[in-house]
């Protein structure tokens, strides 16, 4: 019997957490071990550790960041990692007859899966540049916002309060901002690298073998995304709501970024790659 393989696809910050805990209740088996929740996804993020761990090294090994924010295209991965990639396969499909993984540095990879793949299905979402950038800044800022209450903690209490409320009313705007200055037009750039590959990975696909499906839709079309699923992939899954896990209030409130991006190509470049992509979608 062949196995049936379900690749989840999309950029950082793009809803690929949120269907994976969603196929994850419907029954899909998409890891063994799976990557849970930090201050970027308090609910999980259901990556299967397997590849995670795999795409971190493959990463290193090309003298980039294993985190995966990056923007130069890879032409070649060393021969141990090929195999690698075609043990982890044969690995899965040992264990399961019904599989699927979630990982966004997959689309730094796709003409790998595609040659060890050639059966799999994809689920494809994508999200707008303006929210997955923004979700990015605000993300990192939110870090470096924790690590600055941390370092109160070594204050007395008098000194805290001074720090803390310096930080909140006199120092905060003006980090803020300067984060967006500093890091927007480096992640619309991992936007437009991860999306370009998806781009090409829909060209070289049949029809059949991929669906399309924007962030802003998962909630209204998740039924009909289901179906497709279903009766057409043949997975074998039980529903679910996708509306039992969606939480509105977890969702970044996008920024117009082009307010801190120069580089106006580089909009302009976003803006036709997510139109195009858009065409593709159910």
């Amino acid at each position: 019997m062949d196995n049936k393989v379900l690749i989840i696809l999309g950029m950082h910050r793009s809803g690929t957490s949120l269907i994976a805990q969603w196929l994850h209740k419907c029954g899909m088996q998409l890891g063994d071990r799976l990557h849970g929740a930090d201050i970027g996804n308090v609910e999980g993020h259901f990556e299967d550790i397997d590849f995670l761990q795999l795409h971190r090294q493959m990463l290193t090994d090309q003298k980039m960041s294993s985190v995966g924010l990056v923007y130069n295209e890879i032409d070649s991965i060393d021969a141990y990692f090929i195999k690698k990639i075609r043990a982890l396969i044969d690995f899965k499909n040992s264990l399961h007859t019904q599989w699927g993984w979630k990982e966004p540095r997959t689309c730094l990879f796709l003409s790998y899966y595609r040659e060890f793949l050639s059966n799999a299905n994809y689920l494809v979402v994508i999200r707008d540049y303006h929210s997955v950038v923004t979700s990015l800044v605000e993300r990192d800022f939110k870090s470096y916002e924790k690590r600055i209450y941390a370092r109160s903690s070594y204050i007395s209490n008098a000194g805290r309060f001074i720090y803390t409320r310096y930080w909140k009313f006199i120092k905060r705007n003006y980090s803020h901002k300067k984060f967006y200055s500093r890091y927007t037009a480096h992640f619309l750039k991992v936007w437009i690298t991860y999306n370009s590959a998806l781009l090409k990975h829909l060209e070289l696909s049949e029809p059949g073998k991929y669906v399309l499906i924007e962030h802003k839709a998962l909630q209204n079309k998740s039924k009909e995304l289901f179906e497709v699923l279903e009766s057409k992939w043949q997975f074998s899954l039980h529903y679910e709501a996708l509306g039992s896990i969606f939480k509105t209030d977890l969702i970044t409130k996008k920024k117009d970024i082009s307010l801190f991006v120069k580089d106006q190509a580089l909009l302009k470049t976003a803006d036709v790659l997510y139109k195009t992509l858009k065409q593709f979608s159910i």
